[in-house]
């Protein structure tokens, strides 16, 4: 079947074992052909090709449940159920996203944007009806978060439900793993392990091959209780070139860019001071930070799809006399906010956290947008949160970060291009500084949006956007100060500026330009910011 025709999978049913290798191998040669075009998860999902097919024929997903862990590995699930038009323009405004989308389709069951989240919602779905079948598929490393194994817990003492968990097992998690599954099978027994948890096991050697997947998948199916299924797989498979089976195509890199800027910085600071140690939860090579952890593998460290657990390191390390840096996306941070209030802000410990990805996030959609790590930390009074616009700013703040400041600090950057600027400035952390004498009307904003003010007006650069500069505001008291941010309103500088001239007894009048909503779709940065940052500035 040629597969620009298909609606939904119930043409499996038809197909031997030769038509769907057939099949398989024409979805491989599709989504290279597609993805070198348009960006995307290419590795992840060329591994699970015929995992996929070989579940939509085995199942019935139009009543029964198939969760993707992470969901980046979902594109043959989408090209099943009818969705191979969306991929002339994938993750982008006129496409489909990148990841299960409850608006696209019903046989999209659970949105999955972050790890681990699969085997809960599987429960849930049990707990809420017995009689239908519950896969989750979990790869990428994702089965090692707490969560995940949490669930995996709870879920083995629900005696009255059955469900089927797909180890997803291709070696390397988002980048190569730290310790594979095969590492730890050779001490511990999945087999044992499962039936010690309450689960049977049985593992497909190969998970290329349709007569193994279905056999097995089969097995699972009628079986009577929770299952595990471990399925080998090869992340990539069909591609040659070794980085490109990392995890993600990029189109239109950025070379000049704020990730790379950082990287540099730090390869200059960790020569000279042996104090620092890097921590990452498998976001060492989309943070830039590969080099790094090359030259210096024993003060970088690359922990796995954890944010919790880095974040205790973190902090312990500091407790040492250490200088810990944790490298996170901002959507990913939201998952440390316990572990981040309580060991790192709450003691007032000097841990600095690279807040990359941070505003709008083009091309991932919803779940990975950076626009609520602001609102997550205004809180706290004894935090600096800094974003820098030029490159010698950058390099400035990172220096200070390291070398003079003593308190958790947030260091917040977009991955594009650094922006292109004559904007003059004095370096006083952490106070802010402006281009001219101010005016009764004065604009602020900080980082890369600064570029996008075309204004003969005074532009406060609010560098340091917290702790507010208390002292700046008394004295343009009386005036009107526009606030322009790539950034939702109640995650703002332009809410937490509305705060402070309150609490100050201030009579200046605040306008802003800003985002209505954090979860933005998919969709290019310039498409995206038409769309929702409407608002006129007057």
């Amino acid at each position: 079947m040629d597969i620009n025709d298909i609606k939904n999978p119930k043409f499996l049913n038809e197909l031997t074992n030769i038509d769907l290798e057939k099949l398989a191998n024409d979805i491989r040669l599709f989504l290279i052909s597609k993805i070198y075009k348009t960006g995307g998860h290419l590795a992840s999902n060329l591994g699970v090709i015929e995992l996929t097919i070989a579940l939509h024929k085995v199942f019935d997903f139009s009543v029964d449940k198939l969760i993707f862990d992470v969901g980046h590995q979902c594109y043959t699930h989408k090209i099943l159920t009818g969705r191979v038009n969306g991929f002339d323009n994938l993750r982008n405004v006129e496409g489909i996203s990148g990841f299960p989308s409850y608006e696209e389709s019903e046989y999209d069951h659970f949105e999955t944007g972050h790890s681990s989240t699969s085997i809960s919602a599987m429960t849930g779905f049990l707990l809420a009806n017995t009689n239908i079948n519950c896969v989750s598929v979990i790869g990428d490393s994702a089965i090692q978060n707490g969560l995940a194994l949490a669930s995996i817990n709870y879920l083995g003492s629900l005696s009255n439900l059955k469900g089927i968990i797909i180890i997803n097992d291709n070696n390397m998690a988002i980048s190569k793993n730290f310790r594979n599954l095969n590492e730890v099978t050779s001490k511990l027994n999945i087999n044992e392990f499962s039936n010690s948890i309450g689960f049977d096991y049985i593992k497909v050697e190969d998970g290329h091959n349709f007569e193994q997947l279905i056999t097995k998948l089969d097995y699972a199916k009628n079986n009577k209780k929770s299952i595990i299924v471990h399925v080998c797989t090869i992340k990539g498979k069909g591609l040659d070139n070794e980085l490109e089976k990392i995890h993600s195509i990029h189109i239109n890199k950025i070379e000049d860019s704020y990730t790379n800027l950082i990287a540099q910085c730090l390869e200059e600071q960790f020569s000279i001071n042996e104090k620092l140690v890097l921590i990452s939860p498998a976001m060492i090579y989309s943070s830039g930070l590969n080099k790094l952890k090359e030259r210096y593998p024993s003060r970088v460290l690359d922990i796995g799809i954890t944010e919790e657990n880095g974040v205790v390191i973190a902090s312990a390390l500091s407790k040492m006399n250490l200088v810990p840096i944790f490298a996170c996306y901002s959507t990913f941070l939201q998952r440390a906010f316990d572990q981040i209030v309580h060991d790192i802000i709450r003691p007032n410990l000097k841990v600095i956290f690279l807040v990359s990805n941070c505003g709008i996030v083009e091309y991932d959609g919803s779940t990975h947008q950076g626009l609520l790590d602001l609102g997550m930390l205004y809180p706290f009074d004894n935090i600096i949160i800094a974003h820098p616009y030029t490159t010698s700013q950058t390099k400035e703040v990172i220096n200070f970060a390291i070398s003079e400041n003593t308190r958790p600090f947030f260091l917040r950057y977009e991955n594009i291009k650094i922006a292109n600027s004559d904007y003059k400035m004095t370096f006083n952390p952490p106070n802010w500084t402006y281009n001219k004498l101010l005016e009764d009307v004065n604009f602020i904003a900080y980082g890369e949006v600064i570029s996008s003010l075309n204004t003969n007006k005074p532009i406060i650069n609010a560098c340091f956007i917290k702790p507010i500069d208390v002292e700046l505001l008394k004295k343009i008291n009386n005036t009107k100060l526009i606030v322009y941010e790539y950034a939702y309103i109640k995650s703002s500088l332009y809410n937490e500026l509305l705060y402070c001239i309150t609490v100050n007894n201030l009579n200046i009048k605040l306008e802003g330009r800003y985002l209505t909503t954090p979860f933005i779709k998919h969709g290019n940065r310039k498409d995206l910011i038409n769309k929702y940052h409407k608002l006129e500035v007057k």
